[in-house]
């Protein structure tokens, strides 16, 4: 994060693939495991909060309420 990067357009197909292979593979692992991470957590606790609202009785939905 932070980083700059330069796009560059190659439509006369002047440079080589071998540099296409040059990806930072690690970071977008990083960023998909956080990621799966954070939808796990997220799920857990919704579903946590739902189980505790029936426990006490209050069905109605809460959009319903806002």
């Amino acid at each position: 994060m932070g980083d700059r990067f330069d796009v560059i357009r190659d439509p006369e197909g002047v440079v080589p693939m071998e540099q296409a292979d040059d990806v930072d593979a690690a970071g977008r692992l990083g960023g998909l495991i956080a990621g799966l991470v954070a939808w796990t957590l997220m799920a857990v606790l919704a579903g946590r909060r739902g189980h505790v609202r029936r426990r006490q009785g209050k069905t109605e939905s809460l959009l319903l309420s806002l």
